[in-house]
């Protein structure tokens, strides 16, 4: 901004944090940032009455191809004053911090991916990545986190889970039918120290995309975000608010979508005092003109139909050697099979009640099979292969 109305302007983009009281007044703004582009993400107030920050600072001038970026973490005092600040990535690297959240211990989890080919994101795995970094009350690194496959991930939110863990909650870009991407939900649990306890994704054959994220006191999680289907009477696609509740070990409690006429989405989610959750988005009119939209559910949500279906699903045996079967599958349903890395190694559509998957090229480890129907995920299990 050059007109005035925001405090400092102190090269192309910059951080922007404003503090308002119960009736929407400002009663402070400040601008953080360098000469290059620099951008906040996620803002969380902190224990001491302070504010953690997180986004990104660019090293070099957006006119400059190849530039790199990096997380960026402020920490701010009640008044907006820096405590200090620190930056995380590889110099030659990419990456983007989106969430950031205060740990039991004082500290810091934060979520967000990584580009970096270059050794000081350790454990990379190509193109984008999920990265997650622990970090101390005074910024300095505990460990980092490296998840993805060949094809781009993208972690979007962040939250510390009752058992002292993390839920990671963001897209995964796999190769979807006809060789188009497909985006899905992938939420991922890690242990205090970072490394994986389950993973599991979720979409049908267009896009869908978590935004939102909570933690439940299940030590389970509620996730929201675009789910992406063909509208019957239109024949385009059309986006709908999804949310998933999963419970401590990752499996579907439920999932409903809500929608209208014209494209929903959500952006966020939270658990409210009563048990219940309060999402926020957007909905589209006629016009393509777009207004806010606050849903309010209760605790005891009803799924979908898909969810009674997906009791009587059965994979055997498991663990398996050189066949799987999938039994009790609505017709139509599509099966596709993810390695641990969220690469998508096998993927059809089947008409039949009941199907055997030949197994025998796979490696032995374990595996995610997802079973979709009707553009919903109605299974998400573990395969483990021994042979």
């Amino acid at each position: 901004s050059h007109d005035g109305d925001v405090s400092v302007n102190y090269g192309y983009k910059d951080s922007w944090v404003i503090k308002l009281d119960a009736s929407g007044n400002i009663q402070w703004q400040k601008t953080y940032g360098g000469p290059n582009d620099d951008s906040a993400s996620s803002i969380r107030q902190t224990t001491d009455g302070g504010y953690i920050v997180a986004g990104y600072k660019s090293m070099a001038p957006p006119t400059l191809v190849g530039g790199n970026k990096d997380f960026w973490i402020i920490k701010l005092d009640a008044l907006g004053n820096i405590e200090w600040e620190q930056t995380y990535g590889d110099p030659s690297g990419w990456e983007e911090a989106h969430s950031i959240e205060q740990t039991t211990d004082g500290g810091y989890i934060v979520a967000g991916y990584s580009s970096s080919p270059y050794g000081y994101v350790i454990g990379n795995h190509g193109a984008n990545d999920y990265w997650v970094i622990k970090i101390t009350a005074t910024g300095i690194l505990q460990w980092q986190q490296s998840l993805g496959s060949s094809t781009n991930d993208v972690a979007q939110s962040v939250k510390q889970t009752t058992d002292g863990g993390y839920i990671v909650s963001g897209y995964s870009i796999l190769q979807g039918d006809g060789g188009s991407p497909d985006y899905d939900f992938w939420i991922v649990k890690l242990n205090s120290t970072g490394t994986t306890l389950w993973q599991n994704f979720f979409g049908g054959s267009m896009d869908d995309r978590p935004v939102g994220l909570d933690s439940t006191p299940d030590g389970g999680c509620i996730v929201a975000g675009f789910f992406y289907s063909y509208d019957p009477i239109t024949g385009f696609p059309q986006s709908d608010f999804g949310v998933i509740k999963l419970n401590a070990l990752g499996n579907v409690e439920w999932q409903n979508s809500y929608g209208g006429t014209y494209n929903q989405g959500a952006s966020s989610i939270q658990r409210t005092s009563d048990g219940g959750y309060i999402i926020g988005g957007f909905t589209q009119t006629a016009n393509v003109t777009s207004d806010f939209l606050v849903i309010k559910l209760t605790g005891n949500q009803l799924g979908t139909r898909e969810n009674t279906i997906k009791s009587n699903i059965s994979i055997y045996p498991n663990p398996a050697k050189d066949f799987v079967t999938i039994d009790h599958l609505p017709a139509g349903a599509t099966i596709s099979i993810h390695d641990m890395s969220g690469r998508k190694i096998f993927n059809k559509k089947y008409s039949e009640a009941k199907v055997s998957i030949n197994t025998s090229a796979f490696s032995s480890g374990a595996y995610i099979v997802q079973v979709d129907d009707q553009e919903k995920t109605i299974l998400s299990e573990k395969l483990t292969i021994k042979k």
